[in-house]
């Protein structure tokens, strides 16, 4: 998910990405509509985007049958 994904599909949330530190975290802030903030910090962009939205798990792949 990107960030324009995250925005288009929450449009309360408020967001700030942000790195201060080279070298250090990436920080993706949420703010809530009531007021609550939720911080989540990766290596990179899409690592603290991930810790907030987890990517879906890719379906398992078929088991073999004996028509393969």
């Amino acid at each position: 998910m990107t960030l324009d994904e995250i925005r288009a599909k929450h449009p309360a949330l408020g967001l700030g990405l942000y790195a201060l530190e080279p070298g250090e975290p990436v920080t993706l802030e949420m703010l809530t509509a009531d007021g609550q903030s939720f911080q989540f910090r990766g290596a990179t962009v899409q690592a603290a985007i991930d810790l907030a939205f987890p990517p879906e798990p890719e379906p398992p792949a078929p088991e073999p049958s004996v028509f393969d």
